[in-house]
């Protein structure tokens, strides 16, 4: 580890940002996932520090969290998206109980997302309520705070 100027760290693969939250800053294990991100990022043209911002929004980067709707991961999605984008999307089965095949899936639906909703807001309000729900109903006041606390922690992730 090297401390760049601004504060940045540099590791032996990749350079996290010097203001990433604290509790990732200290799990070696979660910051290992950071090129599993950017690769996954650039393979599918979505902004790496948008999908950062939102796993860690929805899960802190922690693979073995559950939501209580069955929400599974990483990028906390349903077991019936992670078929949609294997099948349709990708073209192969991946596990989302594998945390690179987990960032794999949340990346390539959020960039179907964003393709769908034509504006970033859209797509990760998209990502939480459904994309379905945003086109008849736009943003529900109730997913506000998502939209904008993830777009908020993004530059944290640049």
């Amino acid at each position: 580890r090297l401390t760049l100027p601004g504060g940045s760290v540099q590791t032996e693969t990749y350079t996290v940002p010097a203001d990433i939250p604290a509790e990732l800053a200290a799990d070696p294990d979660r910051l290992a996932l950071m090129p599993v991100f950017d690769r996954w990022a650039a393979e599918y043209g979505v902004p790496p520090e948008l999908v950062k911002a939102l796993a860690w929004f929805e899960s802190g980067w922690n693979n073995e969290l559950v939501s209580s709707a069955g929400a599974v991961g990483i990028g906390q999605v349903l077991p019936i998206t992670g078929d949609f984008v294997s099948d349709v999307l990708i073209g192969t089965t991946l596990d989302l109980n594998v945390p690179e095949q987990n960032i794999r899936v949340s990346i390539r639906y959020l960039r179907y997302l964003l393709d769908e909703a034509g504006d970033v807001r859209l797509a990760v309000a998209s990502y939480y309520q459904g994309l379905r729900a945003t086109r008849a109903h736009g943003i529900y006041a109730s997913s506000e705070f998502y939209v904008d606390g993830i777009l908020a922690l993004r530059e944290r992730f640049a």
